[in-house]
This record gives structure tokens, sequence and C-alpha cells, in this order.
């Protein structure tokens, strides 16, 4: 769901100053200008967003509590993806991991192959 990837990815980007420090803690207009909730595209571990960044104009004038028009805003439109990875899927990739050298050692005990 939502709220759960966008924890996941306002996570990701807490540790860089904020273009927006007066958006809300934990929200992501605090980096982005506007972000889709619905995924663009989603896969086994993680989703595409789409998002739309503060042009360096609009981040100057956040900055210093200035108006933008909306013409000015969409002109400057700059579209990115926002590629997130579940939560989950570090912790169960690991896990695959060591199930997959588990394996490898037993396949090679078994086979008696050099190691």
């Amino acid at each position: 769901p939502w709220n759960v990837m966008s924890t996941f990815i306002y996570q990701g980007l807490d540790h860089l100053e904020p273009i927006n420090p007066a958006a809300p803690q934990g929200d992501l207009r605090r980096y982005y200008a506007s972000i889709e909730t619905e995924s663009l595209a989603a896969a086994s571990i993680g989703q595409v967003h789409v998002a739309t960044m503060y042009a360096s104009n609009d981040a100057t004038n956040i900055r210093e509590n200035a108006h933008i028009d909306d013409e000015t805003r969409i002109q400057n439109e700059i579209k990115v993806i926002v590629k997130a990875i579940y939560p989950e899927i570090r912790k169960n990739l690991l896990a695959d991991l060591a199930n997959a050298r588990r394996a490898a050692h037993v396949i090679t005990n078994v086979l008696k192959l050099p190691m």
C-alpha cells in the first residue's frame, strides 16, 4: 500500500536537506513537488512512481517564502522516476542467498567437488 511505500521512500531521503522544509516531517513534498501514489510499474522487488521535482527557481522561492505562479511552475516541471524497493526485500534476499550457499555446500559434498 502507498502509506507503507511512501514512508519507505521518505526514509531513504530523510538524510538529505529538504528542498521544501516548510512541508511537514514525513511528507514527500519536502523533496518532490508531487509524486504519483499509483505506481507506474510494480515488480516482485519494488515499485516505480512518477514524481515532479521542484525546479531550481521553485526551491529558491520556497526557501524565501515567495509565490510561484502556476504557469511558471508548469513550464519548469521536471518529471523523474522514483524506484523504490520493498522494505522486506533486503531481508528476503539475504535469506535466499544464505539458503543458496547452504545448497551449494550440500551439492559439493554430495558430488565430492572441491570448494
